[in-house]
């Protein structure tokens, strides 16, 4: 299904509320378009990360939600100079505290796939693709956090609204 984000907003037109599946552990496969690459101008903005897809706990995804972020990528110094690719990052909220981890990268319209399982047993949330040589695993405190919750669909931000449309084509395999 191909997502779009337009120009001056924060949501894809897909958007909706919806609740989740309540399921451990999801794959996806997705393909971020030349169109998602931008520059803000800004080491601030550009640092921020968008989201591809995933599940907010409870009632608010600021809380304790797993998600899988991009942004294009820039040089490590200034943050000014685009590099034609794409970070893709572990992205969550745990009791109120936000997490950014880089994973991989990836070139616009490379398809890539990726597994996120949630061991509420173990207090972990884990990561794997065959873009990773091992998975990335992060403590995730899973007590007093519900089972049920909603969607979480592609998003531009941070701070700033999209400065172009965008496309996203993902598929839950």
């Amino acid at each position: 299904m191909i997502y779009t984000i337009k120009q001056g907003q924060h949501y894809c037109e897909q958007t909706r509320v919806e609740a989740h599946d309540g399921k451990i552990s999801w794959t996806v496969r997705a393909m971020l378009g030349e169109d998602c690459l931008y520059n803000l101008n800004s080491k601030k903005y550009n640092q921020q990360s968008n989201k591809l897809e995933g599940r907010g706990y409870g009632l608010n995804h600021h809380q304790d939600s797993v998600r899988v972020a991009w942004r294009p990528v820039f040089d490590s110094t200034t943050w000014l100079v685009p590099q034609n690719k794409f970070g893709i990052l572990a992205y969550y909220y745990n009791k109120g505290t936000m997490y950014a981890k880089s994973m991989f990268q990836v070139q616009p319209n490379e398809w890539f796939e990726y597994t996120v399982t949630c061991d509420r047993v173990n207090n972990t949330l884990t990561y794997t693709s065959p873009k990773l040589k091992v998975p990335k695993i992060y403590y995730f405190d899973w007590s007093n956090v519900p089972v049920w919750g909603y969607k979480l669909y592609f998003y531009f931000g941070g701070d700033k609204t999209s400065p172009k449309n965008m496309d996203m084509e993902m598929n839950y395999l």
